[in-house]
């Protein structure tokens, strides 16, 4: 199994100039691949919370951060399991002191290893999850692995389908197999047939070779895992919890304000 490792300030600050740059990576890899994602601020984090009247499920308190993007009534969240106060002390410590730059980047700004992931998810406009990908383990590919992923869901939040009978956009529906895809309910009222429309999950993908590979690579390795968890099934020993199980998201413990926005 991979070793884990922590992600320091370097690794944080290539993840976050790939999330916001507006230009492909020069790598081979990805010349492909385009990002335009918004950091999310502390006021955006505090609005949610208000909003809602929410807690984290978190044992630690620390605030994470976080990026987004939003496209067509989807947003596409990547959470980086890096803590956001030591992120800013870094930040603040690089800037008043470029010396100490080689120092401070090897500087570990994650929580401990072991205690989180990285996640990348989709939401839709009432800020409901609609898709969990596998969550990401803090090994030595961590900031290419979440950044390609996070990419594959921004193209599919871009291309995200109209029916087409009714030509309304299509929303995402996940069985507890995980069989994830696209599908239309307008029934009796927009569709004449009476009868809901799928779409193959990778539909808005499909024309892009780069992003197939990343798919298949990452598809082949979860087929790996599912027989190493039928196995453990078997044996009779704890086999870990899916990942909407593990990261259910923000729970309510009260009632929200009626003025908050």
């Amino acid at each position: 199994m991979p070793k884990a490792v922590a992600v320091t300030y370097g690794d944080y600050r290539k993840l976050r100039g790939t999330l916001l740059s507006k230009r492909p990576p020069k790598n081979d890899e990805a010349k492909q691949l385009r990002f335009n994602f918004r950091e999310m601020s502390r006021r955006e984090m505090r609005d949610e919370v208000i909003a809602h009247g929410l807690r984290t499920h978190k044992k630690s308190t620390e605030a994470e951060k976080g990026f987004v993007y939003s496209q067509k009534g989807l947003m596409v969240k990547v959470w980086t399991s890096c803590e956001r106060s030591k992120v800013d002390d870094c930040d603040d410590r690089y800037n008043n002191y470029p010396l100490l730059r080689e120092g401070i980047l090897q500087e570990v700004v994650s929580r401990e290893k072991g205690t989180d992931m990285g996640w990348v998810l989709i939401v839709d406009s009432r800020n409901q999850a609609r898709y969990f990908a596998v969550p990401f383990h803090r090994t030595l590919n961590f900031v290419q692995s979440i950044c390609e992923w996070a990419r594959i869901s921004q193209m599919k939040v871009q291309g995200r389908p109209l029916c087409a009978v009714c030509e309304c956009y299509m929303d995402i529906r996940v069985e507890e197999s995980r069989a994830t895809y696209w599908a239309c309910f307008h029934q009796a009222s927009k569709h004449r047939t009476q009868k809901p429309v799928f779409l193959d999950w990778d539909a808005p993908i499909a024309h892009s070779l780069a992003a197939g590979v990343v798919v298949s690579r990452r598809r082949k390795k979860r087929l790996s895992w599912q027989k190493k968890k039928l196995q453990l099934r078997d044996e009779g020993k704890q086999v870990p919890r899916s990942a909407r199980k593990i990261r259910g998201g923000w729970r309510a413990t009260k009632q929200p304000y009626a003025n908050a926005v």
